[in-house]
């Protein structure tokens, strides 16, 4: 009997949650596999199953777990890959004030809202290449044609579906073949700055910043 992990996908999902940070984004992308795959349209030799261990066919994992019990297996992989401006001005925001405090035009701070893209990685590790192909390719298939519109309503959209063949690696002494299918998730964020760190931004001068080209303009260390 394959022993319960902390990071299995769980069945109940905040579908009005902000998808602004990388877990959030994970644990979609393991609740939608974990979904697809305990359908009966899935092949039975791929089969999840939520609430029996059992009988699951396939394991489902936001990262790869400490004990490898069950194969074929699906982890997945997310980092903040672009963070860059969208337009040539600043990101937009808005103000904080101190409505409950003394003086409620007391500007606290500024929200900055941005985008923010995010590279996913869905592997799929198997004892064969059969299996790891079939895998890669049904992620492939339910990416293109069910998780695009659930991502696209929750306005986390993604465009690119990429599956790939990764070299086998060894995990707990098992030969495990790998593929892998990736996508870039763009992401609504948003980030409170204090309005102190502002202000002393807003005076900021560089003009007398040293740039090291020499050891006469080298900082002192005591400088900062």
């Amino acid at each position: 009997m394959s022993q319960k992990q902390t990071s299995e996908p769980k069945k109940v999902i905040d579908t009005d949650l902000e998808f602004n940070h990388i877990q959030y984004v994970k644990n979609a992308f393991a609740f939608v596999l974990a979904t697809a795959f305990a359908n009966e349209c899935t092949p039975e030799r791929f089969r999840y199953n939520f609430k029996d261990e059992d009988k699951r066919n396939i394991s489902i994992y936001r990262a790869f777990p400490k004990r490898v019990t069950l194969l074929p297996m699906i982890t997945i992989e997310a980092a903040a890959g672009d963070a860059s401006f969208t337009t040539l001005g600043e990101e937009t925001g808005y103000e904080i004030k101190d409505v409950d405090g003394a003086d409620p035009n007391l500007v606290l701070g500024k929200v900055f809202r941005g985008t923010l893209k995010l590279r996913v990685n869905i592997i799929i590790w198997a004892e064969t290449t059969t299996d790891r192909d079939c895998v890669t390719d049904t992620v492939s298939k339910y990416m293109r044609t069910l998780f695009f519109g659930v991502f696209l309503r929750h306005k986390v959209p993604f465009l690119e579906i990429t599956p790939s063949e990764l070299p086998p690696e060894v995990r707990d002494r098992k030969r495990l073949h790998k593929g892998q299918v990736t996508t870039w998730v763009q992401t609504e964020t948003t980030q409170f700055v204090d309005q102190s760190l502002l202000d002393e931004f807003a005076i900021m001068n560089l003009t007398e910043v040293k740039f090291g080209s020499s050891d006469a303009d080298l900082q002192n260390n005591n400088t900062v």
